[in-house]
């Protein structure tokens, strides 16, 4: 992203703290380490999301819950 933040290996950025991409890519295909964060991310939240979302959605149809308990939900 600033092209005068040069480092000899891998690091981030000290101006915006991105990780610093590699002038010349490499040749083999490893996983990157970000991918690997935001996918076990995704994964965890992912049940919690549904969760929520069919307590939403489905509490008022269902009447699973009064109307000051809904709202909190």
């Amino acid at each position: 992203m600033y092209p005068e933040v040069w480092q000899p290996g891998p690091g981030n950025c000290p101006k915006c703290g991105m990780t610093l991409e590699p002038v010349l890519p490499e040749l083999e295909h490893a996983e990157p380490p970000e991918l690997r964060d935001f996918s076990r991310r995704f994964w965890w939240t992912l049940p919690l999301t549904v969760i929520v979302t069919l307590l939403a959605m489905g509490g008022h149809a269902l009447n699973l819950f009064h109307g000051a308990t809904q709202n909190w939900v």
